[in-house]
């Protein structure tokens, strides 16, 4: 790769491109759903158009407040609470369980900058609640699985199980890619491939696994909403 190719805007707008990519895509599919169902494309759609438009502007230097990407962190914020948030609406979970889900998320995200644009002992420290933040949105999303299983239909409850899997490990990787170059261990170019990468499967492997079971999301709970102090488990998860 040539030095003139070899930057971080290079990266950012390849990867807007192929959300375009994704946009037109899913637009197309989009048209060819029943009418009930086109609000989930059309989601998608905003939520890739919407990446690759923040994409363009930051890799443009728009944006940019001691170091951080404004345009990518909003956009992340929108993104990342949106997604993990209708998992746990997949999941049969209370308002206030979904709540809960996307307040981790924004905490996560939002140490996460934090540790990324603070020096020493206090960046480490925002760092180190970016790890305790996804221990408790994990644990969250495993007791909803614990609490969910018999009141939601089979097929919902494999549904959840499948992207909540999914998206904890992909999330995971995703935040080891990007501690990786704030502590050293990684150089920044490197990192910036792999961060672009991950936050891409993560948006198309959830729009992925929605699109693919719609009607999944017709069916409705047996045994209401999952919610804070329901203690019995109908099975391990």
């Amino acid at each position: 790769m040539t030095e003139a190719l070899a930057t971080d805007a290079t990266v950012y707008r390849l990867f807007a491109a192929a959300y375009a990519v994704a946009a037109v895509v899913v637009l197309a599919a989009t048209t060819r759903l029943p009418d009930r169902h086109r609000k989930y494309g059309y989601a998608f759609v905003g939520l890739f158009s919407l990446t690759a438009i923040t994409s363009v502007v930051w890799s443009a230097g728009f944006g940019a407040v001691n170091g951080a990407g404004i345009p990518r962190l909003l956009e992340d914020y929108v993104a990342y609470l949106g997604i993990f948030a209708a998992i746990a609406y997949i999941g049969g979970a209370s308002r206030r369980i979904i709540v809960l889900t996307a307040a981790s998320m924004f905490a996560i995200r939002t140490f996460f900058e934090l540790g990324s644009v603070l020096d020493g002992a206090l960046g480490l420290a925002m760092l180190s609640l970016v790890v305790v933040g996804f221990v408790v949105l994990t644990s969250l999303l495993l007791w909803l699985g614990r609490q969910s299983r018999g009141t939601i239909s089979e097929s919902r409850y494999l549904l959840f199980w499948k992207t909540r899997n999914l998206l904890l490990f992909l999330f995971g990787m995703l935040i080891i890619v990007a501690v990786l170059p704030i502590l050293g261990v990684l150089d920044g170019f490197s990192g910036n491939i792999l961060v672009e990468y991950v936050d891409l499967l993560i948006r198309a492997g959830f729009a992925g696994f929605v699109l693919n079971n719609l009607d999944v999301l017709d069916e409705r709970s047996a045994g209401g909403a999952v919610d804070l102090g329901d203690t019995s488990a109908a099975a391990a998860d």
